[in-house]
Formats: structure tokens, C-alpha cells, sequence
């Protein structure tokens, strides 16, 4: 199941301008749930966030907001329990698996999720509340796998491990269809690349499982990285395709790709 039709109030500059936006369909993975919100208090925080005197975590745009209220109208398998409940969206959110939350000190957590600062928030019709997971990895490799016909599991540890461990900046993105993992995009993020000053992306992977190749789902995941992208002022967007690809060429070439003016040499060790 998914939610269409959810909107929300972005923070599209330090200035307190808002726009009202149409969200993409809300999908909650396994254990997520997403959120009718009933009301969402304005904390001296989100004045702060909004007139450039406290920076938010996540770039604009963003949805502001951390005290939620409202009721779980969709939930994953297993989050079902908490369907139909009138529920407060804590205003952060320990990940639950660390060394700290399994020692009972969700407090000190370093992964915690705070709706409005760290991603989305509560000024919006609906929003979902997600954790995130290095647990992504087996549905990496396998619509890998599918799409590929390689089995590359320690590849992707290391590409995850230094997206998720060591970026400063997350801009690796999922795809979930009913709760289903389908889709991946990882990203790489650089300063200074080759002389310039510009900050550049590179894609380093997408895949998207066969069975959702129609469903628009790659276009998805670029659209929102290089929304991401943009508000960071990021310049230019680079990635790397075998040249008898044609199908990812093509794909690339649907999203405004186009061959750049530089090539890339290569030479046997």
C-alpha cells in the first residue's frame, strides 16, 4: 500500500519562505509507519531554522517540524501493530541498533533521526518515519544481481560502508514499492575535483529490480537526487556507462545526460 496525495510546507530559503509542495507517494519500508498528521507544533527551534539563526542538518528544502502528532495510516509488516493508532512522533529518534541503544543509552544515540532537521518533518499532511539502515545491503546486492548477473556482496559493503560511514553528506537514495526494496542510487560526492571548485556528484550505481523497470522508478530516485543536489549547489553530475549499454545510455539520455567534454583514458596496470 502507499500514500498519494500527502503535501507539505518546504523551507525553501533562511528568508521564512515556505512553499506548499505535493510529496511523492509515501511507501513505508518493513518497519516504518506513515503518519495522518493531526498537528504539528511550531518550536522556538523551527524560528531558528527558518530565520538562518540555527542550521538545519539536512539542506534546503525541507520540510520543518519535530512535535507531531496524528495517526498511523499505513504501516509496514513489521510495524502493523501500530496501524489506525492515535500516536506523538518523538522529537528524536534513536536508531535502535548501535552500541548506544543496545546499551539501553538511546540518548547519546549518533544515528538519531530528527523529523524536520534531519529529513522531512511534521509541516505536511502525512510524513514517514524511517531509520536509517546499513541493513539496505542484501536488497543492494540482489537487485544487483538480477539486473547485473554479478554477485558483488563485498563490493557493495565497502561502496555502502563509505556511503553511509563516511561521507560527510548522505545523498545515497532507496526506492521502496509496498514496503519492498526496488531500487538503489549511490552516489559520491567531491570538492575540488580535477582543479575545479565547483562541488561535483557522481553516480556510482543504480539498479532497479526487473520486475519495476516500468514503473518510472529510476526517474524517481534521479529526480530526487538532483533536487538534493541542487540545493547544495552542486554544479555537475557525472557518471561512467559501458558504451554498448544502451539501455542505461538511454536511460541517462532521458534524464539530460549528455557526453561530456572530456574522455577518460585508460591503461593495463
Amino acid at each position: 500500500m502507499r500514500v498519494d496525495g500527502a503535501h507539505g510546507y518546504r523551507l525553501t530559503s533562511t528568508e521564512g519562505h515556505f512553499t506548499d509542495v505535493e510529496l511523492p507517494p509515501l511507501l513505508p519500508a518493513a518497519d516504518d509507519v506513515v503518519v495522518e498528521v493531526a498537528g504539528c507544533g511550531l518550536c522556538h527551534t523551527d524560528i531558528g531554522y527558518a530565520y538562518n539563526s540555527v542550521p538545519t542538518r539536512h539542506p534546503l528544502p525541507l520540510i520543518l517540524g519535530h512535535e507531531i502528532a496524528g495517526r498511523v495510516v499505513d504501516a509496514g509488516e513489521a510495524a502493523a501493530e501500530w496501524l489506525g493508532r492515535s500516536v506523538v512522533v518523538p522529537a528524536v529518534i534513536p536508531c535502535g541498533a548501535c552500541e548506544a541503544c543496545q546499551a539501553g543509552r538511546p540518548t547519546i544515540c549518533r544515528k538519531q533521526f530528527m523529523p524536520g532537521n534531519d529529513g522531512d518533518g511534521g509541516f505536511a499532511s502525512h510524513v514517514t518515519v524511517r531509520n536509517l539502515r546499513h541493513t539496505d545491503l542484501p536488497d543492494v546486492v540482489r537487485i544487483d544481481a538480477l539486473a547485473s548477473g554479478r554477485n558483488r556482496p563485498a563490493y557493495f559493503e565497502l561502496m555502502l560502508m563509505r556511503a553511509l560511514n563516511f561521507a560527510g553528506l548522505q545523498m545515497s537514495l532507496v526506492a521502496e514499492l509496498d514496503g519492498q526494496t526496488v531500487g538503489y542510487l549511490i552516489v559520491s560526492l567531491y570538492y575540488g575535483e580535477y582543479g575545479l571548485t565547483e562541488p561535483t556528484a557522481s553516480v556510482d550505481a543504480i539498479a532497479v529490480h526487473p520486475e519495476f523497470r516500468r514503473s518510472r522508478v529510476a526517474h524517481a530516485l534521479m529526480q530526487q537526487f538532483r533536487s538534493n543536489a541542487a540545493a547544495i549547489g552542486v554544479g555537475i553530475v557525472r557518471t561512467e556507462v559501458e558504451w554498448d549499454d544502451f539501455d542505461l545510455l538511454s536511460f541517462f539520455k532521458s534524464e539530460g545526460f549528455a557526453p561530456a567534454k572530456r574522455i577518460c583514458p585508460e591503461v593495463k596496470a
